[in-house]
């Protein structure tokens, strides 16, 4: 969990604005691009991070809307939107995004999806997660068949959709990206500890049919200090870096 999050002049943390970082969302508004986009969508926002980090890239009459099923998550993200600069450029919807009517295209759309495909998987955040946050978490409540199926709906025929998933499910999503019109223009390999075998991967699709990027990331080197590679690429998030 990152200490401290911070965008601009915009800093969030231990304060009436308290923002949760995990390290999988800051790599991924990191690693997202999001420089010439007009209209954003963040399904999924949780406390409305990415939406926050994308809008700092973002040109100054970019806008976004950030939409989450729970409720609790949905109060968070308005408080910490209403605390940055962004506050008339954004808006924060509560919503199940499979049945939610979308009434226009986005040139870029994010999503840190539910990652878990049963309450029995072998993970702490069972231990502590609330149940309306454990609903907005699990496959079974936005599968990556569904999410996508909302991509093709949502995302402009030149946009672009990031997000990541577990590396163990890598032809599962490959598979559903295929089936519905969205092709790999690059993927990031994430490990714990270099050497180590990759956890999660980051997506970058869209319509553009090209030869995939293939990189890789490791968040801590053998003496488990940050890396370079994680420093440079984090850095304008971090308040430590």
């Amino acid at each position: 969990m990152a200490e401290g999050f911070r965008c601009k002049q915009f800093f969030v943390a231990h304060d009436a604005c308290a923002m949760k970082v995990g390290t999988d969302s800051l790599i991924l508004g990191s690693w997202a691009k999001a420089d010439n986009a007009q209209r954003i969508l963040d399904i999924g926002t949780g406390t409305g991070l990415l939406t926050l980090m994308l809008m700092q890239k973002a040109p100054d009459l970019a806008y976004a809307t950030a939409i989450d099923i729970d409720e609790n998550a949905v109060k968070q993200a308005k408080e910490n939107v209403r605390c940055s600069p962004w506050a008339s450029r954004i808006t924060v919807l509560h919503g199940n995004i499979t049945c939610f009517p979308l009434e226009q295209k986005y040139d870029v759309i994010i999503a840190n999806p539910p990652y878990f495909t049963g309450r029995g998987a072998p993970t702490s955040a069972y231990q502590h997660a609330t149940e309306a946050r454990l609903s907005a978490r699990l496959d079974e409540g936005l599968s990556a068949t569904q999410l996508l199926q909302v991509v093709d709906r949502a995302l402009d025929h030149s946009g672009i959709f990031y997000c990541v998933y577990p590396a163990s499910r890598d032809p599962e999503i490959r598979l559903a990206a295929s089936e519905h019109h969205l092709n790999l223009i690059s993927r990031l390999s994430i490990s714990a500890t270099q050497g180590s075998e990759p956890y999660l991967y980051g997506y970058e699709m869209g319509r553009e049919n090209r030869p995939t990027i293939f990189s890789s990331l490791a968040i801590r080197d053998r003496e488990h200090q940050y890396t370079q590679a994680y420093r440079q690429l984090c850095k304008d998030y971090y308040l430590h870096f």
